[in-house]
């Protein structure tokens, strides 16, 4: 099926998300869940080399040699064929679980964004006649942001179902979430919107992910001559509401000090440095920086989480590890899951359920 724009329905979410998106609701402000005490380790084992990501029910996309597979502890490998183009791989999920997928055979006319449905069917984006097609994001109603490389333009954006470039004053694009909003590099445009500057620390700073209260967190730099890097997170109004020292890096992007994910507690994944070296991390509003490493229990004798790359509302954590016998991707299961919201969250569930029945 080759649809422009299709919607796929509204969101769904398991009970917890529901109950915990109500709470959420319910505060004006950011509201962090306890961080896990302790995380079960378990090694996906997926390709080096290639990204690989995580859905809110714990499944991960990546890539084996045999091609693209979707993975979850207790399941397994459930291989997918991935469309038949030069250069296929996966690029996400949006909040369903529908798989989203990039392919590059742009020689053919084929160059566009793919969504896989959990039931197999592929739906297509319009084909571009640039080169390099890379999707970035998408939301359950279907709508997209991807880059591409123009002959003349250079990377350019487009968000579907209204193309535009990104010429001029555009930002480069990095996510979307559930109420269309984008998000740009500085900047958010909602739906049908135009574009609103976060507020800007007194360095330039890159804003990477976008939940769905709105919220945006990013990385800068601490002054024009320092190497260290403090996360930023933006509330709704689009102001600073953290400002946190995260350390130093040795490069650009995801070397040393980065972030890369939030959940809509507010809880942000990525990295910092220690005595130079890099290590995973997790912050929240209520607990501050918390190094993963210090919640593996015994299995720190075994890796080294490096970086964590993406969080999902349940609190798995999907990090890159290394080990004695070389680089792992591995999955982080909260144990047990922090029993304070899931009591809240069962609590707010209750009172909805009663509130229905009347």
């Amino acid at each position: 099926m080759i649809l422009p724009f299709l919607n796929f329905g509204k969101r769904t979410s398991t009970g917890r998300t529901a109950a915990c998106a109500l709470l959420l609701a319910m505060s004006g402000s950011s509201l962090g869940q306890t961080i896990s005490a302790e995380y079960a380790i378990t090694e996906v084992p997926f390709e080096s080399g290639y990204a690989a990501y995580l859905s809110e029910t714990g499944v991960t996309a990546g890539h084996t040699p045999d091609g693209g597979a979707l993975w979850t502890p207790d399941g397994g490998y459930e291989s997918i064929e991935l469309p038949p183009f030069w250069s296929s791989q996966v690029a996400g999920f949006n909040r369903r679980g529908d798989l989203l997928i990039s392919s590059d055979q742009y020689f053919e006319e084929r160059s566009r964004a793919i969504v896989r449905r959990q039931n197999g069917e592929l739906i297509m984006y319009p084909h571009s006649f640039i080169s390099t097609v890379r999707a970035i994001a998408v939301n359950n109603e279907g709508e997209l942001i991807q880059s591409s490389t123009h002959p003349d333009f250079g990377t350019v954006y487009s968000f579907f179902p209204n193309p535009f470039f990104s010429g001029g004053s555009m930002p480069q694009l990095s996510d979307i979430n559930e109420n269309g909003t984008i998000l740009g590099q500085g900047q958010v445009r909602p739906r049908d919107g135009t574009w609103q500057p976060l507020q800007s620390p007194s360095i330039a700073s890159f804003s990477v992910a976008l939940n769905d209260r709105e919220y945006t967190v990013g990385y800068s730099n601490t002054s024009s001559t320092s190497v260290s890097r403090n996360l930023i997170l933006w509330n709704n109004q689009r102001e600073i509401v953290h400002s946190v020292s995260i350390g130093g890096f040795t490069g650009f992007g995801n070397e040393g000090a980065y972030v890369s994910d939030l959940n809509e507690f507010e809880e942000v994944v990525g990295a910092h440095t220690l005595s130079g070296e890099q290590r995973a991390i997790v912050w929240s509003p209520l607990a501050g920086v918390v190094d993963l490493n210090t919640r593996i229990g015994s299995a720190s004798g075994q890796y080294l989480l490096k970086k964590a790359t993406q969080i999902n509302d349940r609190g798995q954590i999907l990090a890159v590890a290394s080990s004695s016998s070389g680089g792992k991707l591995v999955l982080l299961n909260p144990v047990p899951e922090p029993a304070s919201l899931t009591a809240l969250a069962v609590g707010v569930l209750a009172m909805v359920r009663r509130r229905i029945r009347k």
